[in-house]
């Protein structure tokens, strides 16, 4: 489920048992928001009702790089995954700030890319559009992060100690620094964010 603006549509890409519908949540028929577009399995597009140029736009880059899951129990994509490796740079960056999600992979073949020296891959920034972590990233971030708290002498104070503790933990990407990513860790008790070298950095 992602929800993107423009300036006539607010338009609302869920999964409905088959591929990706495309609701505006400005109009609604029989009580339900009307559907104004399909995106198939393929990434192919059917439009059923008007819309402006931008939002016709907006619709077609999803169908190009961006993807959602079938739910949250069920964690799977619901479009043909792209083969983002062949995949330059700046379209799987793309890809990624439409989806509104990293996976592990895609994380991975940045890093490789900036080890690499490629310069889109290493001047990464995210902080304007928000990236999260996917499960499996997020799962190996915290448990990182959680042992950390534990030790004797963490590295952390209070105020890391506490936003672990919090309910609704969430893992941003924010940045790269050379060729290591940048997260940014929020709950209801606040946020950090860190880097991991030798050892887990907080930042500021």
């Amino acid at each position: 489920m992602k929800t993107i603006k423009s300036n006539k549509e607010d338009l609302f890409f869920c999964h409905l048992g088959n591929g990706v519908s495309v609701c505006d949540r400005l109009r609604k028929e029989n009580g339900d928001y009307i559907e104004v577009a399909h995106i198939s399995y393929e990434r192919a597009v059917i439009y059923y009702n008007s819309i402006s140029d931008e939002s016709r736009e907006i619709i077609e880059r999803f169908a190009l790089y961006g993807n959602i899951n079938m739910s949250v129990t069920q964690p799977y994509p619901v479009l043909n995954v792209q083969t983002y490796k062949i995949m330059n740079t700046k379209d799987l960056i793309n890809q990624i700030e439409i989806s509104g999600i990293i996976t592990r992979a895609q994380l991975y073949t940045i890093i490789r890319r900036a080890n690499s020296g490629d310069k889109d891959a290493k001047s990464v920034c995210f902080k304007e559009n928000t990236v999260f972590a996917d499960e499996e990233i997020k799962e190996i971030e915290l448990n990182k992060l959680r042992k950390e708290a534990r030790k004797k002498y963490s590295s952390f104070g209070w105020r890391e100690k506490n936003v672990l503790q919090g309910s609704n933990l969430k893992l941003n990407l924010c940045c790269f620094r050379g060729s290591t990513p940048v997260y940014w860790v929020l709950s209801d008790n606040g946020s950090f964010e860190y880097y991991i070298t030798r050892e887990i950095n907080v930042v500021g």
